[in-house]
């Protein structure tokens, strides 16, 4: 309930008003509930993208942590095939880089189940990476 505790204590006054918003009692029992039929329980949208933006915002040594608030969710916690997960790190792509530069977005797939190891897993550090080097009239990389 700790990430529960905060999610409340920072962001309670904001959604109060929006759809689909569960107290924090109601929203605690739901998960319980949750819990112990099922071993788990689901996060909302909203909680998500919290727990990201906080994730960065207490990150001690990232230079660019200022901007955690501007973090953006994509969530592709309905990809369940490759080309799902492929067409989910387009879109990541797509989006990050619409205007020409790079905003911060950060998409997350579904969790795999308890007692499992099925969920998705994308086997590199980083979706995109530049490297280049000139030589002469060409750019190589």
């Amino acid at each position: 309930t700790e990430f529960t505790n905060l999610y409340y204590h920072e962001r309670e006054d904001e959604m109060k008003g929006s759809a689909g918003f569960k107290s924090k009692a109601d929203r605690i029992n739901h998960i319980q509930e949750s819990i112990e039929t099922s071993g788990t329980y689901e996060h909302t949208f909203d909680e998500i993208q919290h727990g990201a933006r906080v994730a960065w915002r207490n990150t001690p040594k990232c230079s660019n942590r200022k901007y955690w608030q501007n973090l953006k969710l994509i969530d592709c916690r309905t990809a369940q095939t490759n080309k799902d997960m492929f067409g989910c790190c387009l879109q990541h792509l797509s989006k990050a880089m619409a205007c020409g530069s790079s905003e911060a977005y950060i998409s997350v797939f579904r969790p795999a189940k308890p007692g499992t190891v099925d969920g998705p897993r994308i086997w590199n550090g980083q979706l995109l990476s530049y490297a280049a080097y000139g030589s002469g009239v060409n750019v190589i990389g």
